[in-house]
């Protein structure tokens, strides 16, 4: 019996962790479906450059990062050669998609596992996490997001050296509203 019990709560431990096949691709509440509305372009309403493309799966197609308005895409290393000599080097990480059909919650977080940025005198290096959560209108045309964004980088400026730090706990937030720009 104790044998039984033990490798039912470890399959559970082991499907809830994230661990098990049925957690792979995005999240979705209640159904196995994204909702196909949901589906296509959305583009930040401030001045922060965000654009995310969410698929008819659930998953993120491409992105308008904030962070120099590069477009990126999952798992596609990008070069980008600078305005004055130089290059960014960004190497995305894994890109989640949660969404819950009942409160209408969508979550997106996008991982920027690498940047190095050349500017002039300026290098930039780092990762970064930006968490985006919120509801989605009724009407599925706005998105209100809090982003929390996680940030670890180095600047060498002139040869002086500064490492920058989000909070490792809380992050940096900010908050803005997508709006859908096209379908998929």
């Amino acid at each position: 019996m104790n044998r039984v019990l033990f490798v039912v709560l470890f399959t559970g431990i082991f499907v809830i962790s994230g661990c098990g096949e049925a957690n792979k691709g995005p999240a979705v509440d209640g159904t196995s479906r994204f909702p196909a509305e949901l589906a296509g372009r959305w583009k930040a309403e401030d001045k922060s450059g965000w654009e995310i493309v969410f698929e008819k799966d659930g998953s993120i197609s491409s992105v308008v990062h904030t962070f120099g308005r590069f477009t990126l895409q999952p798992g596609k290393e990008t070069i980008s050669p600078m305005i004055g000599g130089g290059q960014s080097i960004l190497q995305p990480g894994k890109w989640k998609v949660a969404y819950n059909h009942t409160t209408r919650m969508l979550e997106a977080e996008i991982v920027l596992e690498h940047f190095y940025t050349e500017m002039d005198e300026a290098v930039i290096e780092g990762s970064r996490k930006d968490i985006m959560a919120g509801q989605v209108s009724d009407d599925g045309k706005t998105w209100a997001v809090v982003c929390t964004s996680f940030m670890e980088c180095t600047t060498i400026v002139k040869e002086v050296v500064k490492n920058l730090f989000s909070d490792p706990e809380h992050g940096d937030k900010t908050e803005f509203v997508f709006k859908k720009q096209s379908d998929q």
